[in-house]
């Protein structure tokens, strides 16, 4: 999926694209991109950051009595997973501009409603990590760091949204 999706995304803008404006163009055109910078930084953060931590977490449990057993199938899935969590967690700030830019949500609103954020986001970190909490909270504080990426993101869209209005 992680290697087919760049193309794929190709192949279904060079669908769309024809029917869309100049300006429809830019925005969807950008918004991939960035999608893609943000997933691709959010895989090297996972992979070059918290996957050694997880994984020397995970070996400590190590005695005499109690020894690692890997398979190469259950290795692969679980970085796979581990990495698509993170990937899926840097789109954050996309999504908070989208959201803002067609006015589904607000800076204010995000502003006011940090706490359930960090609720939310301990909740996502748990779900898309392993049962340690060191890997946990290396995940919550990317989230809570592109959460206020998001809310600033979602300020300039709606400074914009007034400037043309």
């Amino acid at each position: 999926i992680l290697v087919s999706l760049p193309f794929s995304l190709y192949q279904v803008m060079l669908f769309i694209i024809p029917a869309l404006s100049e300006q429809e163009k830019k925005t969807i055109i950008s918004l991939i991109v960035f999608m893609l910078l943000l997933f691709a930084l959010g895989l090297l953060f996972g992979y070059y950051i918290a996957l050694p931590f997880t994984l020397l977490f995970f070996l400590g449990f190590q005695t005499e009595g109690l020894v690692p057993f890997f398979t190469i199938s259950n290795y692969i899935s679980f970085v796979a997973s581990f990495l698509f969590g993170f990937g899926f967690v840097f789109q954050l700030p996309l999504i908070f501009w989208f959201l803002g830019r067609i006015g589904l949500i607000s800076s204010s609103f995000l502003k006011t409603n940090r706490k359930y954020a960090v609720l939310i986001g301990a909740i996502l970190a748990a779900i898309f990590t392993p049962p340690d909490v060191f890997s946990q909270i290396l995940m919550l504080f990317p989230l809570l760091l592109l959460y206020e990426v998001g809310i600033m993101l979602v300020s300039i869209s709606e400074k914009r949204r007034k400037k043309n209005s």
